[in-house]
């Protein structure tokens, strides 16, 4: 992990350098960001309480910037296990194939969707009915319509009422594609939230792991027991996605500067190599318990933890 204000880029190839190249690159992307009117939160549902104005604990919005195969999906559904962290649906913000999640199509209902979320929160189960109606507007977190192996699944009261954090996954291209730079920079402003950075140092495995799963159908959302088989990839095909990597890197560390949240940046190996350590600052940058023993995959005897056998059948 990486405090707010330190980059790769700053870290290992010196201030000037790093800052300068990506100053540079931001200025593009800021412009795609800023090329259109928002719907800031405050306008999209006026009417909508603050839990703060209510007596009811503070609620921390967040949100997980990431790029594919970085091991995103593993570190979301390891938050949603925390008991005052609750994870908004599986990339709930955008759904391939359906049109009113696309553009200003989406734009509208998902600031309405974000202000409901996060300033409608329940401080009693007798609340989360009428928060849960709220919730399931959005279409693809209904279990009966949109099947994930991940996070979409009805949540309980009591997991949304304890909540302290509640954010989810986006790509930084939805956020600019559905115009939600603003409504999100204003949510997070509003409301003292955080923005989380996950991603790979190894550009290579992460290019490669992409491609498997794209193109061979080979990882943990297709086949489980392909997802060890060996691979062959054209070089060509390594330096386009090795390509895209880099772009899409400099693209949430652009959006990240944009949303001006404190940021955290999390890498893979950090997780694989000391999963507790790693969580623990997530926690810490939440502002929420530190406690990760609901979290783990495992028991202290090595058995599967119940909320990992719970997270697996949902």
């Amino acid at each position: 992990t990486q405090p707010s204000g330190t980059s790769p880029s700053t870290s290992r190839h010196g201030p000037a350098q790093g800052m300068h190249s990506m100053s540079a690159s931001c200025e593009a992307h800021a412009a795609r960001l800023n090329s259109s009117s928002y719907w800031p939160l405050s306008q999209a549902v006026s009417s909508q309480r603050d839990p703060r104005r209510h007596g009811v604990a503070k609620i921390t919005p967040f949100v997980i910037l990431f790029d594919g195969s970085s091991g995103s999906s593993w570190f979301a559904s390891s938050l949603d296990r925390h008991s005052e962290v609750f994870i908004a649906g599986y990339e709930p913000l955008e759904w391939k194939g359906h049109d009113e999640y696309e553009g200003w199509n989406a734009t509208g209902w998902e600031s309405t969707w974000l202000s409901h979320i996060w300033r409608s929160v329940p401080s009693s189960p007798a609340e989360f009915p009428q928060w849960l109606d709220g919730y399931m507007l959005n279409t693809k977190l209904d279990p009966d319509i949109h099947q994930s192996p991940l996070t979409v699944r009805t949540p309980t009261a009591e997991e949304v009422v304890h909540a302290r954090a509640i954010g989810f996954k986006v790509r930084p291209a939805t956020i600019a594609s559905n115009h939600l730079a603003a409504t999100l920079k204003s949510a997070l402003s509003a409301l003292g939230g955080r923005v989380v950075v996950i991603n790979r140092r190894n550009r290579v495995k992460q290019a490669v792991s992409l491609y498997r799963r794209r193109v061979q159908g080979k990882g943990q959302f297709n086949d489980a027991h392909g997802a060890v088989d060996a691979s062959a990839i054209r070089v060509s095909e390594l330096q386009t996605l090795l390509k895209r990597r880099d772009e899409q890197a400099k693209g949430i560390e652009c959006t990240a500067k944009a949303l001006g949240a404190p940021v955290l940046r999390v890498e893979y190996e950090d997780l694989v190599a000391d999963f507790n350590k790693t969580m623990r600052t997530v926690l810490q940058h939440l502002g929420v318990d530190t406690d990760v023993s609901a979290m783990q995959m495992v028991d202290a005897d090595g058995d599967r933890s119940a909320a990992s056998r719970s997270t697996a059948a949902a």
